[in-house]
């Protein structure tokens, strides 16, 4: 059987395709954005980019089973437009229509711990909520497993409070450092999804994954200083702002604010196993201590850095291309091939008439009045397209460099609630500082207005 692990070079990634391979049969599947496609042993390598929904298929074709680890923390293109949680919305979306296309016969989702009836989620975990629901919209069976902090010397979170504990001999602590959390080792997460795995009895099951202890965050900052051997004095300052904490943070470790800001959000919720989701017995593993956990996460010498970053890395930034999302809420039932027709439609309007859009068949063209040459050339991708989807590769004009990826696409949601526009891998022709603030602006703000028009008229 084959397993697919996208978000393979992640943390919880890593850990799973080492726990697999130790200690089962499965052939494992390993999905990224950036590899070299090689097999090594019973792991293969695929580089797919899940923005893409051809590329998600070609990545799961073969596979039986899949584990979705995949956030979108780090820049995907130079230019990146849009929130976080719409880009994770179309990474999900485009998985489980994957999945549902290769007819994969089950999925693994780990999210995190959330009380969904609470009104003070942060976004982080509304958009890790929304993504597990996504997965589940589609035909495919999935398992959630949700998780408070995974202790491990890899993981993000863990790497932010090692980093706190070694760089302040003392810390004034604001109030959410008295949630109370119920963290688990990453070992421990991975033998969870083994057992996990095929097994029809966890097809459409949410389960909290945590470890066996609950205790507050002030109290896993003295016990990881202990496991580091580190004497830190903690004093309590409740009146201190979420936001200094967050920039506090940020500053002493180092650590961008993509990923500093969403997790500090997310401290202020309890994040503990609720009695209705508890697992199975058959999936609980055998717990490895917390203090064992946070010795063997401390003591780690020889680590691969993890980088993540709120600027795209160098190869990103040499393609000099162009990712952007926005999302519209639409008060009536719409399709996205009734929100495709009405932009084209509409565009033309919003600019006067100055610019304006001929359809001759499956080719559209831009054209700016009194210009002979096309600003843009769109080629509808018929048989990539359904009546909740629809996709246009963006071919030429005066405004784009030829290339193959470019796309806008109109996609709703499961739900029929949220149109999604979006841009991917688009390659302006203009200067990159010219289209910055020229191009990519007007776009922007073109899209808000767009929304604007179709509350209105819908």
């Amino acid at each position: 059987m084959k397993i697919a692990i996208v978000g393979a070079t992640g943390f919880v990634g890593q850990a799973a395709i080492e726990h697999f391979l130790a200690s089962t049969n499965f052939e494992i599947v390993a999905i990224a954005r950036t590899v070299e496609p090689k097999i090594i042993g019973r792991t293969e390598w695929r580089a797919a980019d899940l923005f893409s929904l051809k590329q998600t298929e070609e990545a799961l074709r073969g596979c039986d089973y899949a584990l979705y680890l995949l956030h979108s923390m780090s820049p995907s293109n130079r230019l990146t437009q849009g929130k976080f949680e719409d880009f994770d919305f179309i990474l999900a979306d485009n998985f489980a229509r994957a999945a549902e296309t290769e007819k994969l016969k089950h999925l693994i989702y780990v999210g995190g711990m959330i009380d969904e009836k609470s009104t003070k989620n942060s976004k982080h975990l509304m958009s890790r909520l929304e993504v597990e629901n996504t997965l589940r919209a589609y035909k495919t069976p999935v398992t959630a497993l949700r998780c408070s902090l995974v202790i491990g010397a890899r993981g993000s979170s863990f790497i932010i409070l090692k980093k706190l504990v070694h760089r302040l001999p003392f810390m004034l602590l604001p109030a959410w450092v008295k949630t109370i959390c119920q963290p688990i080792f990453i070992g421990d997460l991975a033998e969870i999804i083994l057992r996990v795995v095929g097994d029809e009895t966890a097809w459409q099951r949410i389960y909290d994954v945590g470890g066996p202890e609950r205790l507050s965050y002030r109290d896993l900052i003295q016990r990881t200083a202990r496991a580091s051997g580190i004497q830190t004095v903690l004093i309590d300052v409740p009146a201190v702002p979420l936001r200094f904490s967050k920039l506090w943070v940020r500053v002493v470790t180092g650590t961008p604010r993509s990923l500093v800001y969403p997790l500090i959000d997310s401290l202020t919720t309890q994040m503990t196993v609720a009695s209705e989701r508890q697992l199975d017995e058959k999936f609980v593993p055998s717990y490895l201590p917390l203090e064992e956990a946070l010795k063997r996460s401390v003591n780690v010498k020889s680590i691969k850095k993890r980088v993540i970053s709120d600027r795209p890395d160098k190869v990103v930034a040499e393609r000099s291309e162009v990712r952007s999302v926005q999302r519209f809420r639409i008060p009536e039932v719409m399709t996205a091939e009734q929100v495709g027709a009405s932009y084209f439609h509409w565009l033309p309007g919003f600019f006067n008439r100055l610019i304006y859009v001929q359809r001759n068949v499956d080719i559209l063209v831009f054209k700016l009045l009194g210009l002979k040459k096309p600003l843009l050339l769109l080629k509808y991708a018929q048989h990539r397209s359904l009546h909740n989807r629809q996709l246009f590769y963006i071919t030429g004009g005066i405004l784009a460099k030829p290339s193959k990826n470019g796309r806008l696409e109109f996609r709703e949601s499961p739900d029929g609630e949220f149109i999604f526009a979006a841009i991917h891998d688009f390659k302006p022709s203009l200067p990159w500082w010219l289209y910055r603030c020229s191009q990519a602006i007007v776009h922007e703000h073109v899209m808000r207005q767009f929304a604007k028009y179709l509350n209105r008229t819908v």
